[in-house]
Parts: structure tokens; C-alpha cells; sequence
């Protein structure tokens, strides 16, 4: 039997890194108001580095889905990593055939764009 290449729509990756961005910044924050060696603590530095292996192999099947070619703003870079959280951006429908981001910015963080219509993202589970 062949197996068919796992694929995650490119929303379902944004939603999944914002959620996953602020997991970590729970658990971290949970880490550092605990003594290291309390089991809690090394419960969370266990969820935190799952979460950390989660996202590189998410980070991987994202890129093996956008070539570079498609993403001229360099953003699937962000998705699983760095301070950005991603929201909805006005965007011109032609654009989605050389952006595969281009329903997309960061909307926080070092990369925000500032001055556009953003929105808060669900997963469609939500919805």
C-alpha cells in the first residue's frame, strides 16, 4: 500500500502555530514560577520540549508544502517559530498565486504589520 503525503492546509498551519506559541509561553511561564526540581516543573520542561518536537516536525511538512518561490515575505520561517502571531490581512486574490501567505501577516512581534484589517484566527474545529 502507498501512503499519501500528510497535508495541513496552510490556515490550519497559522492556527496551529499561534496556538502552539502560546502554549509554550504558558508553560514557560508556569516553569519559572516553580522550584526547577519540583515534579510540575519537570513535567512542564517534558510538555515543552513535545511541543518543541511538534513544531519542528510541523515546521518540516510546512516547508515540504510552500516551496520559497511562494513565499516572498519569507514567512513560513515564523509559523512554528519566533514572537510573530499571524491574523487575517487584506489581500488582493491575484496575489495567492505567488504568496502562499498572502491571506496572512504577523500581526504581532518583531515582523508586525501595523495599519491593516487583522482578525483573530480559530481552528476550523472552532469554528
Amino acid at each position: 500500500m502507498t501512503r499519501r503525503p500528510l497535508f495541513i492546509p496552510i490556515d490550519d498551519h497559522i492556527a496551529l502555530g499561534n496556538r502552539l506559541k502560546d502554549a509554550r509561553d504558558v508553560i514557560n511561564t508556569l516553569i519559572s514560577q516553580l522550584p526547577p526540581t519540583s515534579k510540575p516543573a519537570r513535567d512542564g520542561v517534558r510538555m515543552l520540549n513535545a511541543v518543541e518536537k511538534l513544531c519542528n516536525t510541523l515546521d518540516s511538512l510546512l516547508c515540504e508544502q510552500v516551496p520559497m518561490r511562494k513565499d516572498p515575505r519569507n514567512l513560513a520561517t515564523f509559523v512554528y517559530y519566533g514572537e510573530e502571531r499571524f491574523g487575517l490581512r487584506w489581500y488582493d486574490p491575484e496575489e495567492l498565486e505567488h504568496d502562499a501567505f498572502a491571506i496572512w501577516m504577523p500581526v504581532s512581534g518583531p515582523r508586525a504589520e501595523r495599519g491593516r484589517c487583522t482578525q483573530d484566527i480559530r481552528l476550523p474545529s472552532d469554528r
